[in-house]
């Protein structure tokens, strides 16, 4: 019996690295014990190629596409998966940019069933306008095909965005919120093993242990998003920042609230610089975020600076001539940075101020981070 069930186990075992190899059922079922074969590595030199062997993209679309920081980072990872190694090969085979009738729901979109397909809405070239789109869509190429489409979505508008410079996030903002506050517990590498290989397992270890049984099924539930769904999105988000907060004071034992970089990503992720997948990128330099406060300067210094100007009606006059005849009705200033109280020019000022990179926060324990 015991040998009986050692055949049965050993059959389905082949079976399935046979599935996850491509070797056939019929060696298996003649009786062939099967050698398994391995993908060879895919290098940035081979996407090079398939890149410029793509007879239906332009050579300025071919140069954008080819973007060497990102293809090393994601074939470190992709090539330790027999699957997106195969996946590789088709995305990049006969790459093309298709265009769409634009709707008020999608720049672009990209459809798994064609591999090696980008849709760009109303697209003709390359410019400025598309660069965002096409970056945006190409990194859904480059990813493994996942159920959570959260992540999914997120992830390539932050990714897009910080490999490919001509892009911004402005799409996906309230998924990218929570993405990045995600990260700021667990790290990004979690995400980026996912999106690229479809590995769920490190994102799991580090959410699961922090939250109930029906909240985590709550979590993964959430992270099922349909960008056309509004109110389910509304709720949804809604519950993810709650469980976010959660995970967060389980782990750490600190209110969320008191978190400095998450306040920020929350409300005002427009003062926030702050990379998770550029390595390059990651980097004191690049991790601060500015603080406004008002400065009250002299009204003759405001001039020299350039931030206001005097007029006697439409022409041009210093500040001294300005100050001595004040109260006479043609005389008037501009400024589009300031404003004049009590004879001084009031402006806001960026204090640039410094905050540990997201792989400095996931090295220490120390409460860096706090308001």
């Amino acid at each position: 019996m015991k040998i009986k069930k050692l055949i049965i186990n050993k059959f389905s075992l082949y079976l399935l690295v046979g599935l996850l190899t491509g070797i056939t059922t019929k060696n298996i079922l003649d009786g062939n014990t099967p050698t398994i074969t391995h993908t060879k590595e895919i290098t940035s030199d081979d996407l090079n190629n398939f890149i410029n062997n793509s007879n239906d993209l332009k050579d300025d679309e071919k140069d954008y596409l080819y973007n060497s920081d990102f293809f090393k980072d994601v074939l470190s990872t992709i090539n330790a998966s027999e699957y997106m190694k195969k996946e590789y090969q088709k995305k990049f085979k006969n790459i093309v940019i298709k265009s769409f009738e634009a709707d008020n729901i999608r720049k672009g979109f990209y459809n798994p069933c064609e591999p090696n397909c980008l849709y760009v809405a109303e697209y003709s070239d390359l410019d400025f306008k598309t660069k965002d789109t096409v970056a945006h869509e190409f990194v859904h190429l480059c990813q493994c095909p996942c159920k959570y489409t959260l992540l999914i979505e997120a992830s390539a508008e932050i990714i897009s965005n910080e490999y490919f410079n001509s892009t911004s996030i402005n799409s996906y903002q309230d998924e990218v919120k929570i993405l990045k506050v995600l990260m700021e517990i667990i790290g990004s590498k979690p995400i980026w093993d996912y999106v690229f290989t479809g590995d769920f397992s490190k994102i799991e270890e580090e959410v699961k242990p922090y939250l109930k049984g029906d909240e985590y099924k709550e979590f993964l539930r959430c992270l099922v998003i349909e960008r056309n769904d509004g109110i389910t999105r509304k709720i949804y988000f809604k519950r993810l920042n709650e469980l976010l907060n959660i995970i967060y004071f389980n782990k750490f034992k600190v209110d969320i609230k008191n978190d400095l970089v998450v306040s920020l990503i929350r409300n005002k992720p427009e003062v926030l610089s702050r990379y998770y997948f550029n390595q390059r990128l990651i980097n004191d330099n690049s991790s601060f975020y500015y603080n406004f406060k008002n400065e009250s300067i002299p009204l003759d210094e405001a001039e020299k600076n350039g931030y206001i100007v005097f007029y006697n009606n439409e022409l041009q006059i210093p500040f001294t001539y300005y100050n001595t005849n004040k109260n006479n009705p043609d005389f008037s200033y501009i400024s589009f940075t300031g404003e004049v109280i009590n004879n001084t020019f009031i402006h806001k000022v960026a204090e640039k101020i410094y905050i540990p990179t997201i792989n400095e926060r996931l090295r220490t324990k120390e409460k860096i981070y706090t308001k």
